[in-house]
């Protein structure tokens, strides 16, 4: 037997469960809450999570530990056909080229998505900065554990979901888990991740009547930015951590803003003895979900989505001491048939192999060098594709949006439209509603159609305490 410790935390609060693992099985013996007082660094924190888990007496054992989406780097990007075993080394050399920030020695996991060893494959892969793995570490060390695990957040949670349903949808559905002061959403496609994003929610926004027009606004901009990057597939489902009734008004209140199923999923119903833990019957219970998705999977030892401390890795190739020692013998037998003729041949095999490495290294080198020009003619294509004069389009943007004392745009995401035309997307903050109005209004005219993506409020972002989304449908340009 052996003791499992999961943990994750946030800025208010960490969230702790314990189990005994027993023959690949785990018994939960408790699940906390310790919340956090302000904070100045990974020493204060470390000494509160001490107290904490003081307080319910744990003590030892392994530790695994969650990190948020807002830590890492993540990127889906594709991969010519392979076998799995070679999917290791090929995202490692490809994540320099496809990361904006990559920095020598981050962490680095991945998760198949699509293809077979014969197609071409596609992986979401994803890397955390060295400073954050040791702010992780020196927070552990100061709470006397040592990480063994460090699993990205999203995907336990996920894990947890697809144990429970025991059943695959190939069809994307969006996994949504209310946390301390965080959002996350979460796409899978046949229970495995294909996207997922943090959102910030305001202070004790769980209590609050209308929070359900931030948590809508939020789950709109998900929605679109997932049927962008997967070539226009929707999601189908919407499941929200909860349990029992808690968050059924806000479950139904999103099928029917979104016209999506919504159903709500307690993550300690697929707990065994789930009744005689405390945080099985408590409020926001959903939050839960991640440390509970550790612990299973740790228990069984099914291997962690993404796991920044034990990365996926070639199979180590089979111990060649076997074949050496049957040569041996056979050179020993041999010597008396002649020593020159066995170093001639030897001599010959590694003359062919260097000569072969030559070669592959010199079409490798031409295939690297196509494969960029073919990205860029695809890419350049694609943007064509859509007839916009994009350049008109920033320009008019600039000029028709309020001065920048007013707002700030945060992000712009410009797309050709399959069939003409293109879409504008972007963020931005603002100091009032009523400036996302002006700026709606000042874009909208006869050839370009505005619509809002949500609004959402955070009072620690004074004076530009209201972020928005607006969506500009372009038409294509007609050609003489």
């Amino acid at each position: 037997m052996s003791r499992l410790i999961a943990i994750e935390w946030d800025n208010r609060e960490a969230r702790v469960a314990v189990a005994t693992e027993k023959r690949g099985q785990a018994s939960i013996d408790d699940v906390f809450a310790i919340p956090f007082e302000p904070t100045t660094g990974p020493k204060e924190i470390g000494r509160q999570l001490a107290a904490g888990l003081a307080t319910r007496r744990v003590r030892g054992g392994k530790a695994l530990v969650g990190v948020g989406r807002t830590s890492i780097e993540l990127k889906m990007f594709n991969l010519p056909p392979a076998p799995d075993e070679e999917l290791p080394e090929m995202v490692r050399f490809q994540a320099p080229r496809e990361f904006a920030s990559w920095g020598e020695g981050w962490p680095l996991d991945f998760v198949a998505i699509a293809g077979e060893a014969d197609q071409q494959r596609t992986v979401l892969a994803a890397t955390i900065p060295l400073d954050a793995v040791k702010h992780i570490e020196e927070i552990c060390a100061t709470a006397g554990l040592k990480p063994e695990h460090l699993i990205l957040r999203p995907c336990a949670a996920a894990s947890l979901l697809a144990r429970s349903k025991k059943q695959t949808s190939a069809e994307p559905q969006l996994l949504v888990d209310l946390l301390a002061d965080e959002l996350d959403l979460t796409v899978t496609i046949a229970d495995r991740v294909v996207f997922t994003r943090t959102a910030r929610l305001p202070s004790d926004a769980l209590a609050t009547a209308d929070f359900a027009k931030p948590l809508v606004a939020e789950v709109r901009r998900t929605l679109g930015a997932v049927q962008n990057q997967l070539g226009g597939r929707r999601v189908e489902r919407v499941w929200l951590y909860a349990g029992g009734d808690e968050h059924a008004e806000l479950a139904r209140h999103l099928a029917e803003s979104l016209s999506l199923p919504t159903e709500v999923f307690d993550p300690f119903a697929g707990v065994a003895n789930a009744e005689r833990l405390g945080m099985a019957k408590a409020p926001h219970r959903g939050r839960f979900a991640p440390v509970l998705g550790m612990l299973l999977d740790g228990a069984s030892e099914t291997p962690h989505a993404i796991d920044f401390l034990k990365p996926k890795r070639r199979p180590e190739k089979p111990s060649q001491r076997p074949r050496m020692l049957v040569y041996a013998t056979a050179a020993t037998l041999l010597v008396a048939m002649g020593i020159g003729w066995y170093s001639w041949y030897v001599s010959s095999l590694d003359k062919q192999i260097a000569d072969w490495n030559q070669q592959n290294a010199a079409k490798q080198k031409l295939v690297d060098q196509y494969t960029q020009v073919v990205d860029r003619v695809t890419s350049i294509d694609a943007w064509r594709a859509g007839d916009v004069q994009w350049l008109e389009e920033m320009k008019r943007l600039a000029e028709k949006l309020p001065p920048p004392e007013d707002v700030m745009l945060t992000e712009v995401r410009l797309a050709a439209q399959q069939g003409g035309g293109g879409k504008i997307e972007f963020d931005g903050l603002v100091k009032s509603l009523d400036t996302v109005q002006k700026v709606e209004n000042s874009l909208r005219d006869a050839g370009h159609q505005v619509q809002s993506l949500g609004t959402s409020r955070d009072t620690d972002t004074k004076p530009y305490e209201w972020d928005f989304g607006t969506e500009i449908i372009l038409p294509a340009v007609e050609t003489p």
